[in-house]
């Protein structure tokens, strides 16, 4: 078994944790220019901490205190983002430990 381990080609060998890790922190930065634009056209005179209150409260729809993917997409819809799919995988794929979506928590750090 070591024997076979160790005559793979190098790349084989590299983890792809690393990929999933560049293409999350670039979903993570596409999520927070999506809510930067957003602020900047609507809450301009605002506290961006008030924005992100209106957020979550737009977006926790069933108030269980978690992000759903289907209520992201509607957010994202409603405020006219275009996020690519990988990218909302991505963000999804942040705090959905459980399957319930992302602790509101945890979404309201995506955004700063």
């Amino acid at each position: 078994m070591l024997r076979s381990v160790l005559s793979r080609p190098v790349w084989m060998h590299a983890r792809p944790l690393a990929l999933r890790s560049m293409s999350t922190d670039a979903a993570k930065q596409t999520f927070r220019d999506v809510f930067k634009k957003y602020y900047d056209d609507n809450y301009r005179n605002a506290l961006f901490s008030r924005m992100k209150k209106d957020v979550i409260r737009a977006t926790d729809a069933n108030s269980d205190g978690f992000i759903s993917e289907e209520e992201l997409r509607a957010l994202l819809g409603n405020i006219g983002a275009n996020m690519e799919e990988n990218d909302i995988k991505a963000v999804m794929s942040l705090g959905n430990s459980d399957g319930k979506g992302i602790p509101n928590t945890t979404f309201l750090k995506l955004l700063d």
